[in-house]
């Protein structure tokens, strides 16, 4: 049940007034060995967490995986 409300709140923030997507990739965070817990839009992939804190307030401190989903639009011609 936590999971689909999660994802129902992300779905709610991911998708615009006319339906199109916003910018940004998709964070799954969840406890190290357990289902995804807290889903959201994030700008960009970079997560810093102080030893000892949490990364969500809906996850307890501890080992956490963190998996980012998106695509990224890049132009054609450009140097990388």
């Amino acid at each position: 049940m936590k999971r689909l409300m999660v994802f129902g709140l992300w779905l709610v923030m991911a998708t615009g007034a006319q339906g199109a997507t916003q910018p940004g990739l998709k964070l799954e965070l969840a406890p190290a060995g357990q289902d995804v817990v807290d889903a959201r839009v994030s700008r960009m992939p970079a997560l810093v967490v102080p030893k000892g804190e949490t990364v969500s307030p809906f996850l307890e401190a501890g080992p956490f995986t963190a998996t980012w989903s998106g695509s990224l639009r890049l132009p054609l011609r450009n140097r990388y």
